[in-house]
């Protein structure tokens, strides 16, 4: 897709992000352009994206190829914690003796709901393509100035959206101090999307008895070409510190209400300046998460995201952690790498 001039044009030709603040005064409600507006296609739809690279600089454009990358892979790990916390309900159901047998509770049970906390989002892009799946709440989330420009996304493609999911967005600015990270019920601040009130009722209730009050936490935590922010001369702060604090707290949440419902982190970044952004990776972020290819099958037993999932051993952890870092290790200036991790069981908050 093609994006707007200024910055979004400097960073095309360079391979790099055009270094430059972002208008720290700028309102979260102010006006873009209807002219200026990209596309691209994510997850099968055709979605229409304002842009804003004057103002909000690498926030206000669309990262295209790592959006549907990074799109593509939490779509089958979304689908495969549906699925198999879908089953494990239906066996919960088929051994329960005083479970329901007919009536209106007859039937397979309803897919359950994702909740997905997106972290430096610009656009929203990634986010808003994810709410097309079924049942998955996303909150996207930048700094205040971005707040705008995601909202208008997220109505402009409102109709994409699948009728059992939605988007909101919010301002999360990254801290080493704890307590900036919300739970799904204070971001979203209202009950679920349903197509009629019993269903809404019943979900409720379904939930309730099946996974206690795991459904207010993040189980999946994005973050879609965050990585190039911290180091560059321009910024007073490096960021990146604070950005694995959140990441931390974000998927430490769970330990306070589901211990054994565990966060799945998903990275994509493009590889910039590899001993800086390889270094965080390997040394920081996997110092705190167990790293995974977005597809390797010794993680697969670990995405469930119902409480009954039994835990994986810690050799099956570092097989497919060697391998991560193996791929990530390899990498070259240029390629798009997606990842995921789980945060370490020594790491989880309490």
């Amino acid at each position: 897709s093609a994006t707007g001039g200024g910055a979004a044009d400097r960073a095309a030709s360079s391979g790099v992000p055009a270094a430059a603040h972002m208008s720290s005064d700028a309102p979260s409600d102010a006006v873009i352009p209807e002219s200026r507006t990209v596309t691209a296609d994510v997850l099968g739809a055709r979605f229409a994206f304002e842009v804003d690279p004057d103002r909000l600089n690498e926030a206000g454009v669309v990262w295209d190829v790592a959006v549907k990358a990074c799109a593509e892979a939490m779509a089958r790990m979304i689908r495969s914690a549906q699925r198999k916390s879908r089953e494990a309900s239906s066996a919960r159901t088929s051994t329960d003796k005083h479970g329901p047998s007919g009536g209106d509770d007859a039937g397979p049970p309803s897919g359950p709901f994702v909740n997905v906390l997106e972290l430096g989002a610009g656009t929203g892009a990634l986010g808003i393509a994810l709410a097309s799946l079924e049942r998955t709440s996303v909150f996207v989330t930048d700094l205040e100035p971005v707040v705008g420009l995601m909202k208008a996304n997220a109505k402009r493609n409102a109709a994409r959206l699948h009728a059992t999911s939605r988007v909101n967005a919010g301002a999360l600015p990254w801290s080493v101090e704890p307590g900036s990270v919300p739970y799904p019920s204070r971001a979203f601040g209202d009950d679920r999307r349903s197509t009629s009130r019993g269903e809404k009722n019943k979900e409720k209730k379904r939930m309730s008895d099946v996974s206690g009050d795991s459904d207010d936490l993040w189980h999946f935590v994005a973050a879609c070409e965050t990585l190039y922010w911290g180091g560059w001369d321009v910024f007073a702060e490096d960021t990146r510190k604070p950005q694995l604090a959140t990441m931390v707290e974000a998927c430490a949440l769970n330990a306070h209400r589901k211990p054994n419902v565990r966060s799945v982190l998903v990275v994509a970044f493009t590889v910039r300046d590899k001993k800086r952004e390889i270094g965080f990776v390997l040394d920081q972020l996997g110092d705190w998460f167990w790293l995974a290819l977005h597809d390797d099958d010794d993680f697969d037993d670990f995405d469930s995201s119902n409480d009954n999932s039994e835990k994986v051993c810690v050799a099956s952890l570092e097989r497919a952690d060697a391998r991560a870092r193996a791929y990530i290790e390899n990498a070259s200036e240029g390629d798009l790498l997606v990842f995921r991790g789980r945060l370490k069981e020594r790491r989880r908050v309490t």
